[in-house]
């Protein structure tokens, strides 16, 4: 995922890599439950690699919030 969202083609306008971005962005918003007890479950279920000092519940109810307002 991370290499075709930042990925340069030499010449290519920097719009490319932000429109391919963008894309992944969506898609990753896109296939995110929708129900916040299923997606606190799938933030829990990222372990220590995902590690963060806020609380799983706030940050499932802000990705439920930019994913209801599709602000991505």
């Amino acid at each position: 995922c991370e290499i075709h969202a930042t990925f340069v083609e030499t010449g290519a306008p920097e719009s490319d890599r932000i429109s391919r971005l963008n894309q992944v962005i969506s898609a990753v918003f896109q296939a995110l439950p929708t129900d916040a007890k299923r997606l606190k479950e799938t933030l829990e279920s990222l372990g220590a690699s995902a590690g963060t000092n806020v609380p799983t519940d706030e940050v499932a109810k802000m990705l439920l919030d930019l994913n209801t307002k599709q602000a991505w």
